[in-house]
């Protein structure tokens, strides 16, 4: 559903992913490196979670 309305606002430039990946620590997890990196360049505005298992 998420997606669904982010894609029909426009909102939805791709996304970032941590399957498997303990979140207990941030550094060996690609994707939430990669999303710290656009977020510094200011690549988005809004983050919005998928899931949070």
């Amino acid at each position: 559903m998420c997606r669904a309305l982010c894609t029909r606002e426009g909102h939805c430039p791709g996304g970032y992913s941590g399957r498997g990946i303990s979140g207990a620590s941030t550094a060996n997890r690609a994707g939430f490196q990669q999303l710290m990196r656009d977020a510094r360049s200011k690549k988005f505005d809004v983050v919005g979670p998928h899931a949070t298992n």
